[in-house]
């Protein structure tokens, strides 16, 4: 027998490995180098000009663009967290901008693990279930990444030695996402299985900890229950491809303000090609990937080098600044310090305390 809910609270714990501050160096080093790589055969006066000439009348609208985008992925988290419980996306808006903020300002994208503390906060829910959704939603947008990107690749001429190398990176991904699908599918279907396996792996441990960890199992896979639904995964995935979409029309806006010529479909591949680069953990904000990545996609669409960096700070600037300024808001909204969003997703009972 599993102990009741209502008794799991998950004490943080530092398994033994390579040590935190180790990480975070190395993600910095790597990001430096990066945005080094994009920005070493930039003329800086060319680009002081590009960024004086720009008109940003259409850099205001892709900043309108990217609050669509971010209320598109409201909605979505709202049919994700449907079998968890009836949270409005409204409810669910605050809440992800503070998660972009703090994946922005912060190392480790830890801005995931504080929605699911948020969201387990304010709505009395199980934040290990929470975050299950968030894992779901994280391999949705992989995998629809993924599927835009081949039939953008499909159909952009291919004669650059770079659209090989990223069909091979796109590749190497899908075998990646598509093991993640696949393994959170095995885990809903044969849940108890996998409970009654993991408390008996776990008998050895003291049984406060063993109990836990199994309960927090039990409960990740419920929140995984939404894929139970073929109704609320198809609507999941049809959301998924507009909020690309939508993403990709403020990288047409950004590209307009420069008056550079970039088609829907170069504006497709090249956000999907630059959150396949930035999925990986570096510098807060993925500062250096961002930039490496959309510089060479830009410049394999026919956009000047210099011009290509200009469009990219930009787009990097679009998706940035409005979200931390938005986010931090809605943190002093909810009378939260910046410390809390990383805070790890632990069980809240219920209480009258919730957060507003």
């Amino acid at each position: 027998m599993l102990p009741s809910p209502k008794s799991v609270v998950l004490s943080p714990a530092r398994p033994p490995g390579i040590p935190n501050w180790a990480k975070i160096a190395a993600s910095f080093v790597i990001s430096a180098v990066l945005f080094w790589l994009a920005v070493r055969q930039v003329d800086l006066g060319q680009l002081v000009g590009a960024l004086r000439d720009a008109n940003y009348a259409y850099v205001a609208a892709a900043v309108a663009l990217y609050f669509v985008d971010l209320a598109v992925r409201a909605i979505r988290w709202q049919v994700l967290l449907a079998r968890v419980g009836p949270i409005s996306g409204r409810r669910l808006y605050p809440v992800l901008a503070i998660g972009y903020m703090a994946n922005n300002l912060l190392p480790g994208r830890v801005g995931e693990l504080s929605r699911a503390y948020l969201v387990g906060r304010r709505e009395n829910v199980s934040a290990t279930a929470v975050f299950a959704t968030i894992a779901i939603e994280r391999v949705v947008d992989g995998l629809t990444v993924l599927v835009l990107l081949f039939v953008a690749l499909l159909l952009l001429p291919n004669s650059a030695p770079q659209a090989g190398q990223l069909t091979a990176i796109a590749n190497l991904a899908a075998v990646f996402f598509g093991v993640g699908l696949a393994g959170f599918i095995v885990l809903l279907v044969w849940r108890r299985f996998w409970v009654r396996q993991a408390s008996r792996l776990l008998a050895a441990l003291p049984s406060h900890y063993g109990d836990r960890l199994a309960v927090l199992l039990d409960r990740f896979i419920s929140g995984l229950g939404v894929l139970r639904d073929p109704g609320q995964v198809g609507l999941t995935l049809g959301l998924s491809v507009v909020i690309w979409t939508v993403g990709a029309g403020a990288y047409l806006l950004v590209g307009a303000a420069f008056n550079a010529t970039i088609t829907p479909i170069g504006a497709i591949a090249t956000i999907c090609a630059v959150n396949l680069v930035t999925a990986i953990p570096l510098a807060p904000g993925g500062l250096g990937a961002f930039e490496a990545a959309a510089e060479q996609m830009l410049v394999l669409l026919g956009v000047e080098g210099t011009k290509a960096f200009g469009i990219t700070i930009v787009i990097h600037a679009v998706i940035f600044f409005p979200v931390v300024v938005v986010g931090l808001f809605a943190l002093w909204r909810m009378n939260l310090p910046l410390l809390a969003t990383t805070s790890p997703p632990r069980e809240i009972e219920p209480s009258a305390d919730a957060v507003p």
